[in-house]
């Protein structure tokens, strides 16, 4: 009696289990494109604006390619980049948000947030060009009201 109860107390557990996996594999079959790729590439764009804030090039530069490393160097960053969020301030931390995806040549695809700034009133466009392949950065562009007036 007891070896009895003790396999149907495993069965349930296997049934559970294997019922919370097709649970998760039901979401994850049912995630748009833009989804699956959010799953990678908002941890990223978080980091860099976060970064950005930080002035920590470093970690700005982690999910960075090669050649974007070599166009944006920590020289470059301080005196091109930085000056920027003089203007507009601080990004205010998981305000983002996921515009529109667009797929590239060379298996590139440019990803467009709005997102907050501290002492911009409008919304201030974020476009990362990312390779789908190695996931590294290889674009950063930032636009708002007050950057084009500057130029």
């Amino acid at each position: 009696m007891k070896n009895i109860i003790i396999v149907l107390i495993i069965l349930s557990f296997t049934f559970l289990i294997s019922c919370n996996n097709d649970n998760e594999n039901k979401e994850n079959s049912a995630k748009t494109p833009e989804q699956s790729i959010q799953d990678w590439t908002d941890p990223k764009v978080e980091n860099i604006l976060i970064s950005m804030n930080k002035e920590d090039y470093d970690s700005f530069s982690k999910d960075l390619s090669d050649n974007m490393k070599n166009q944006l160097n920590k020289e470059l960053f301080n005196e091109q980049l930085l000056p920027i969020f003089d203007l507009i301030g601080e990004y205010i931390k998981d305000t983002k948000k996921l515009l529109t995806t667009e797929a590239l040549e060379k298996d590139n695809m440019k990803l467009i947030y709005s997102a907050d700034y501290s002492n911009e009133s409008k919304e201030v466009i974020i476009t990362m060009v990312f390779n789908k392949n190695s996931k590294d950065v290889e674009g950063l562009f930032i636009s708002s009201e007050k950057i084009q007036k500057m130029k």
